[in-house]
Order: structure tokens, then sequence, then C-alpha cells
């Protein structure tokens, strides 16, 4: 049997009518016009209230404490990601030390597919660089958080092609509260068309969102993969529970945060910019699950992967932290 290619336009043109059909057959033509009519008006009442929940400014002349700078440490899960992973390095080194950070490669092959590693130690040579030979975001986001200092309490997780801000306000102060697990910021994107505006206009009514959510329920459902900041202990023990699933792996942390009885809030002083499909269907450059090269996207090879057995040892080498790893 050929297999089709997932970006074929007659694909999925099919795939396209083939669903509408069904949701006409199903729910009826208007029914689901209703449907669609209903999701339109409640994204645009989102605009008008959120109109009315102002921003926080960032505090004038505001400094990052550097004492609590030191007890931050950054996980970057990637996959060939050496045209843009350099550029992510150099932006967490205006905050952290490079002792602090490690980049995970990962990919599905015996040997890393490309140059990060030298892209990486070109920004600076003390950042660590581990290479996993299973591509499984997940799985790269738990080895590097043991491969950090002992004296690192808080986790940044990043994507590979996030760049922070030069005013990033890092505010221990959030963390006063203990229910508070996990803090985030705002997400814009890189401008390249409309495509790309689209996306970032509905990231920044997320962002948005977050500090409605801060004022009333009191906590995001999750953090977006892009960035966050989360205590090291929870983020260790929501990892033992996780799914491991190639994909959707913020979801499971923020959820599972929450059911442990834990609050995620949204700085909005400052915030991340990141990387935007330009195309909806052809693959470009940023070929990875972790950045979403395009809309429609294909999942991973990969099968799904069991929950970390909570017996796995607490430090690892390489690619050896497996969940049920020995």
């Amino acid at each position: 049997m050929t297999r089709c290619a997932p970006n074929d336009p007659a694909v999925l043109a099919a795939w396209c009518s083939s669903w509408r059909r069904y949701l006409s057959e199903t729910l009826g033509a208007t029914p689901f016009m209703l449907v669609l009519a209903v999701l339109a008006v409640s994204k645009f009442m989102h605009v008008i209230f959120l109109s009315f929940t102002p921003l926080k400014e960032k505090p004038v002349a505001w400094k990052n404490d550097p004492l609590f700078m030191a007890r931050i440490g950054a996980v970057i899960p990637c996959h060939m990601s050496a045209e843009e992973v350099a550029d992510t390095c150099v932006s967490l080194l205006r905050y952290l030390p490079p002792e602090n950070i490690v980049v995970v490669d990962n990919a599905n092959s015996p040997e890393p597919p490309d140059a990060t590693e030298r892209k990486v130690h070109t920004v600076d040579a003390r950042i660590q660089y581990i290479y996993l030979d299973e591509g499984l975001k997940t799985l790269a986001i738990h080895t590097g958080v043991h491969r950090l200092p002992k004296s690192v309490q808080y986790i940044l997780h990043v994507d590979d092609d996030t760049k922070l801000s030069e005013d990033m306000v890092f505010d221990e102060t959030w963390f006063d509260d203990p229910r508070v697990s996990e803090v985030t910021w705002p997400i814009f994107t890189r401008r390249v068309n409309l495509l790309t505006s689209a996306v970032g206009f509905f990231f920044k009514l997320n962002s948005h969102l977050g500090q409605w959510h801060n004022i009333t329920s009191g906590t995001s459902l999750w953090a977006a993969g892009i960035i966050g900041l989360v205590r090291r202990d929870v983020f260790e023990m929501v990892l033992e529970d996780h799914v491991f699933l190639p994909f959707g792996e913020d979801a499971f942390h923020g959820l599972l945060q929450l059911m442990n009885g834990y609050n995620i809030r949204r700085d909005t002083r400052s915030n991340v910019i990141t990387f935007a499909p330009p195309v909806i269907t052809k693959r470009v450059h940023v070929s990875q699950e972790h950045s979403r090269p395009r809309i429609w996207r294909r999942h991973p090879l990969q099968t799904a992967r069991a929950a970390l057995d909570r017996d796995a040892p607490a430090t690892c080498d390489l690619g050896a932290c497996a969940p049920g790893a020995v």
C-alpha cells in the first residue's frame, strides 16, 4: 500500500472534504453553521472583554535578583536546530550562567543529524550539549532537568527557536505563594507575512487571557512549551506521571500540576519571541515536532511512551534516561 504524503495538496483537500461531509451528515447543515457562528461570536467577545483587562506595566528600573537568577536552569529540547539554537542560547546568556543551560538534541538516528552541537559550543563551550538517539521532546526535557546542577531550583523550559527579550522580568515574588508552581510570559512571533501575524495575534490573545485568569480563577491551564519557569521539585514530580506522548507535552505538564493543587500564572510585563510557520502546508527548514513547522502537523514516527517509572535513577547519562532505564 502506498503511503500518501501528508503535505500533498490533493490529499489535504480530500481530507478536508471528507470531514466537511461527515460533519454535515452528522450534525446537519444548520447545526454545523450554528456551531461555526457561536465560535466566531465567542472569539469576537473574547477580544472585546480582554480590551477591558489592562496588562501590567514593567516596573521602572527593574533589575533581576542575581541570587534568584543563579537558581534558574534552562533546558532547551531541540531537533535539527543548527539554524536557530545559537540565537536562543545568546538570549539566555544575558540572564543565566552557561553552566545552567542544557541543550538536549534528539532524533531517531544513532548520530546527530546536523551541526547543532557545533553551533551551541560556538556560542559558549560551557553550555552543556546532550544527544539522545530517540526523538521525543518529553524525554529530552526529563534528561536535561537531571543534568542541571543541584543548586538549580527553578527550570526554565525554552523551545529551540525562542528568544528572550532584552528586558525580561524574572520576579521571584510570584513563588512566595507556595501554590504557584509555574510562571510564563506572553509570546510574540517573528513577522514574515499575514499568516505569521495571524498566529502571533492568536498567541497574544492567549497571553492576554492569562492575565484575565490571574485575576479570576487564579491559574492558567498550562504554560506553552515555548516558555515557562517552573519549580524543579514540582516539575520532577509531574514528569513521574507524564505519559511521554510525542505531542502535547505542555498540556500534560500543566494539567498534572493543577491536579496536584498548584497554580500557573502569567507575567505580562515582558515577552519572548518565537517562530511561526509562514506557510500552511509546506514543510519549512525547521522540521521538528517541537516548533510546529506547519499548521497541519504530522504525528512523529515514534510510538507513545509509557509513564516514567518511579524507580528510574535520579541521574542518567545521555540516552539512558528513558522511562524504566536502569
